[in-house]
């Protein structure tokens, strides 16, 4: 006699279960499906006249209830955050090599060379802040929601997306613009050693920010779409 195995519709009925018990992101209840799945196949091979709908129940209060169910989910999340995490820190170490740090290399010997030829270092940074802000508006109004923005059908959340999207350009271009826009508004003009630091400083968060705006997300969309095509609607 074959091993008595879950059906596609008993499936969908876990993943209907994971929702219902306030597992909002469907990526942790693929994780959690898979782990309720395993646990029933095992109690039908001793059990298999057991009905679905008892050794679901059976099966949660072998993990402790609601309780031990929500315990679990939160192992999973946790899981998964270091998972994405790990795989964000991967694309920044990607994209930041010998070409880039090159970049950033030209970009420091150019703006040193604007803030010594320049007599009040007040333009350039009124040029700067007006630049950032409208890459932000760019960012923010035209190419996140035409290229990067992931649409997926109702009650579908993803923690792939929560942690993907979660705006840190958006805190750090506020800081970066708040920091410009108040050395626009003095008249200032640097040392030597302050220009050089300061142009450094100003090349290095340019490519952070390019990184951060348009290479991380669009390689989290790739990896998105590679892990699950059939969500992604446009």
């Amino acid at each position: 006699m074959s091993e008595r195995k879950l059906t596609e519709e008993q499936i969908d009925d876990l993943y209907e279960f994971c929702y219902f018990s306030l597992v909002p992101y469907y990526d942790v209840q693929v994780e959690l499906v898979d782990h309720l799945a395993s646990a029933i196949e095992d109690l039908w091979k001793t059990k298999p006249e057991t009905p679905f709908e008892e050794a679901v129940h059976i099966v949660q209060e072998q993990f402790g209830g609601e309780l031990g169910f929500y315990n679990i989910r939160k192992q999973k999340e946790k899981a998964m955050k270091r998972k994405y995490r790990k795989l964000l820190l991967h694309i920044v170490a990607e994209f930041y090599k010998v070409p880039k740090i090159m970049i950033t290399l030209v970009l420091s010997i150019g703006l040193y060379l604007a803030l010594k030829s320049t007599p009040n270092d007040q333009w350039l940074f009124i040029a700067a802040t007006a630049l950032f802000i409208g890459a932000s508006f760019f960012h923010r109004f035209y190419f996140f929601p035409r290229h990067i923005r992931i649409e997926t059908p109702e009650k579908h959340y993803f923690l792939f997306d929560d942690v993907a999207n979660r705006g840190v350009h958006l805190k750090t271009g506020i800081i970066f613009s708040g920091a410009l826009l108040n050395l626009s508004t003095h008249h200032c003009n640097f040392s030597q050693t302050g220009s050089i630091i300061m142009a450094a400083s100003i090349s290095f968060l340019i490519v952070l920010f390019y990184c951060d705006y348009f290479f991380i997300p669009g390689k989290m969309r790739e990896h998105f779409q590679d892990q699950f095509p059939q969500f992604v609607k446009a």
